[in-house]
Protein backbone atom coordinates (compact mmCIF):
# COMPACT_ATOMS: atom_id res chain seq x y z
CA UNK A 1 0.00 0.00 0.00
CA UNK A 2 1.18 3.50 -0.81
CA UNK A 3 0.87 5.15 2.61
CA UNK A 4 1.81 8.39 4.30
CA UNK A 5 1.55 8.73 8.07
CA UNK A 6 0.96 12.04 9.83
CA UNK A 7 0.85 13.10 13.46
CA UNK A 8 -0.74 16.22 14.92
CA UNK A 9 -0.27 18.35 18.01
CA UNK A 10 -3.82 17.26 18.86
CA UNK A 11 -2.41 13.76 19.34
CA UNK A 12 -3.90 12.11 16.24
CA UNK A 13 -1.89 9.68 14.10
CA UNK A 14 -3.38 9.06 10.67
CA UNK A 15 -2.50 6.75 7.77
CA UNK A 16 -3.31 8.25 4.39
CA UNK A 17 -3.86 6.32 1.19
CA UNK A 18 -1.77 8.38 -1.25
CA UNK A 19 -3.64 7.32 -4.39
CA UNK A 20 -7.06 8.37 -3.07
CA UNK A 21 -5.81 11.00 -0.56
CA UNK A 22 -8.21 9.56 2.01
CA UNK A 23 -7.43 8.75 5.65
CA UNK A 24 -7.53 4.96 5.99
CA UNK A 25 -6.97 4.80 9.74
CA UNK A 26 -6.62 7.34 12.52
CA UNK A 27 -6.13 6.98 16.25
CA UNK A 28 -5.60 9.31 19.20
CA UNK A 29 -2.31 8.50 20.94
CA UNK A 30 -2.52 10.96 23.82
CA UNK A 31 -0.62 14.22 23.97
CA UNK A 32 0.69 16.01 20.88
CA UNK A 33 2.75 13.97 18.45
CA UNK A 34 6.31 15.29 18.06
CA UNK A 35 7.87 12.62 15.82
CA UNK A 36 6.94 9.43 13.97
CA UNK A 37 8.63 6.30 12.68
CA UNK A 38 6.98 3.50 10.71
CA UNK A 39 8.12 -0.12 10.57
CA UNK A 40 7.61 -2.35 7.52
CA UNK A 41 4.68 -4.10 9.23
CA UNK A 42 2.79 -0.76 9.43
CA UNK A 43 3.43 -0.43 13.15
CA UNK A 44 3.89 3.29 13.77
CA UNK A 45 5.85 4.65 16.73
CA UNK A 46 4.72 8.12 17.87
CA UNK A 47 6.80 10.25 20.22
CA UNK A 48 4.67 12.64 22.26
CA UNK A 49 4.81 15.86 24.24
CA UNK A 50 4.15 13.89 27.46
CA UNK A 51 7.40 11.92 27.02
CA UNK A 52 5.86 8.59 26.00
CA UNK A 53 6.30 6.68 22.77
CA UNK A 54 3.13 4.87 21.73
CA UNK A 55 3.03 2.27 18.99
CA UNK A 56 -0.07 1.67 16.88
CA UNK A 57 -0.94 -0.91 14.22
CA UNK A 58 -2.10 1.29 11.35
CA UNK A 59 -3.72 -1.67 9.55
CA UNK A 60 -6.28 -1.98 12.35
CA UNK A 61 -6.00 1.34 14.22
CA UNK A 62 -5.27 -0.45 17.49
CA UNK A 63 -2.65 0.45 20.13
CA UNK A 64 0.26 -2.00 20.41
CA UNK A 65 2.56 -0.78 23.18
CA UNK A 66 3.64 2.21 25.23
CA UNK A 67 7.21 3.07 26.19
CA UNK A 68 7.86 5.58 28.96
CA UNK A 69 10.88 7.04 30.67
CA UNK A 70 11.34 10.54 29.32
CA UNK A 71 10.56 13.38 31.72
CA UNK A 72 10.00 15.82 28.85
CA UNK A 73 8.84 15.79 25.26
CA UNK A 74 10.28 13.23 22.86
CA UNK A 75 12.23 15.31 20.33
CA UNK A 76 13.37 12.67 17.84
CA UNK A 77 13.57 8.94 17.28
CA UNK A 78 15.30 6.42 15.06
CA UNK A 79 13.95 2.96 14.36
CA UNK A 80 16.41 0.10 13.73
CA UNK A 81 14.33 -2.80 12.44
CA UNK A 82 17.33 -5.08 12.05
CA UNK A 83 18.14 -4.87 15.77
CA UNK A 84 14.47 -4.28 16.73
CA UNK A 85 15.48 -1.20 18.71
CA UNK A 86 14.08 2.29 19.03
CA UNK A 87 16.44 5.12 19.95
CA UNK A 88 14.86 8.31 21.29
CA UNK A 89 16.10 11.75 22.33
CA UNK A 90 14.14 13.78 24.85
CA UNK A 91 13.75 17.36 25.97
CA UNK A 92 14.93 16.13 29.40
CA UNK A 93 18.48 15.84 28.01
CA UNK A 94 18.45 12.04 27.84
CA UNK A 95 18.59 9.48 25.05
CA UNK A 96 16.90 6.12 25.55
CA UNK A 97 16.99 2.77 23.80
CA UNK A 98 13.89 0.57 23.76
CA UNK A 99 13.69 -3.08 22.80
CA UNK A 100 10.69 -3.30 20.46
CA UNK A 101 10.76 -7.06 19.81
CA UNK A 102 7.69 -7.50 21.97
CA UNK A 103 6.20 -10.89 22.91
CA UNK A 104 6.93 -13.55 20.31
Amino acid sequence: ANLAVTGTLGGIVAAWDLSSQIVRTSIKVGEGVTCLAMAEDQIVYAGTLDGAIRSVDMRTGTPVAEFGGHKGSVLDMKLDMEKRMLLTAGDDGTARIYDIRGPS
